[in-house]
C-alpha cells in the first residue's frame, strides 16, 4: 500500500451497538441470518444494563440481528448489521457525488470500492427500507480523498 494511504478498518473484536435508554430492556439476544433463518448466537440473555456492548462475529460476509427483551418479555429487533468485509475481485469501482452515492449491487461482483466519500459515511442495504441493515466495511483514506471497500450480497 503506498504510504499517502491509510486503512480504517471494520471493528475486529465484532458487532458493536449502544443504547441511549434502557429502561424497562431485560437484554439483548443476538442472531446470525443464514438462509432466511436465524440462528441464536448468545448462550444466554445479554444482560442490559451497559448502554455500550460488543458481541463476537465469524468472518466472511454475514448479516446479523439485534434483538432486544423487555421487562414485560417483549421481543422486537433493533438492529440489523452486516460484515460486508471485502473478498476480492471481481471488484467495482464507483465515484461518489457530492460526498455519497446510491447504487444497486450486481450479480458477479465480489467487492465495491467507492471513493469520494464524505469521511464520516456510512454505508446502509436500504433493500428494505423498514429493515435497512447498517454495514461494516473498510475505510480507505488517501490524501483528502475517503472510500469505502466492502463485499455484500444480500
Amino acid at each position: 500500500m503506498p504510504s499517502n494511504w491509510s486503512s480504517q478498518s471494520r471493528p475486529a473484536t465484532g458487532l458493536h451497538w449502544r443504547t441511549a435508554w434502557e429502561d424497562g430492556i431485560l437484554g439483548f439476544n443476538v442472531y446470525k441470518v443464514e438462509g432466511g433463518e436465524r440462528v441464536h448466537l448468545n448462550e444466554r440473555l445479554i444482560l442490559a444494563g451497559q448502554q455500550d456492548y460488543v458481541f463476537p462475529y465469524e468472518p466472511g460476509v454475514a448479516l446479523y440481528e439485534i434483538e432486544k427483551l423487555t421487562v414485560n418479555l417483549e421481543v422486537s429487533v433493533i438492529a440489523r448489521l452486516g460484515n460486508a468485509g471485502p473478498i476480492g475481485q471481481p471488484v467495482v469501482d464507483l465515484v461518489a457525488k457530492d460526498g455519497s452515492m446510491t447504487f444497486t449491487t450486481e450479480g458477479g461482483v465480489n467487492s465495491y470500492l467507492v471513493f469520494g466519500l464524505n469521511p464520516e459515511f456510512q454505508v446502509l442495504d436500504i433493500t428494505e427500507a423498514d429493515k435497512f441493515v447498517a454495514l461494516y466495511v473498510e475505510k480507505i483514506q488517501v490524501a483528502t480523498d475517503t472510500a469505502a471497500y466492502f463485499s455484500w450480497h444480500p
